[in-house]
């Protein structure tokens, strides 16, 4: 197993006070829009990145990249890697296939954050010198997102 980031991109988190977090408006791939350039009030980021229990690392960050600009950069403190890495963390867990893996989960909100054109936007997890791809989000125009289907869609028929 290689180690992987899970993204999912929403409106809001909310803590439950059972301990659960609610997700409210999650996005699949896409963010529509009416028109740009859009101001949102907030978008938020819930990120896991999952890494074999046998994987030797030192060090990890995140960056979140609109278009060609990194938007946002943060390395994960030592000491918080070391505490990922301990075998009596919660965070150790077996999948489904009984391989230990450690889960570091990280949530990021932007607020607000400002679409001046159809971007995509994308999160990279460096873990050490090996760069890791959370699934992104392309903000577009319905018009626009609606036109590019309908030009698949002819091609698929002809």
């Amino acid at each position: 197993m290689t180690p992987y980031l899970e993204t999912i991109f929403c409106d809001d988190v909310r803590q439950e006070t059972s301990g659960k977090r609610t997700l409210v408006g999650v996005y699949g791939h896409t963010l529509l829009v009416e028109s740009f350039p859009i101001t949102l009030p907030k978008l938020c980021l819930v990120m896991r990145l999952v890494i074999p229990a046998n994987t030797d690392f030192e060090r990890i960050s995140f960056e979140i990249i609109k278009g060609d600009e990194s938007i946002l950069t943060a390395e994960i403190p030592p000491e918080v890697v070391e505490q990922v890495k301990t075998k009596e963390s919660a965070d150790v867990i077996e999948d489904l296939k009984g391989e230990k893996v450690f889960l570091f989960p990280s949530q990021v909100v932007l607020s607000p954050i400002v679409f001046e054109e159809a971007v995509p936007l994308k999160v990279r997890v460096t873990l050490d010198d090996s760069e890791l791809k959370g699934i992104g989000l392309q903000v577009a125009t319905r018009s626009a997102f609606n036109a590019s289907e309908d030009s698949e869609q002819k091609s698929a028929s002809a």
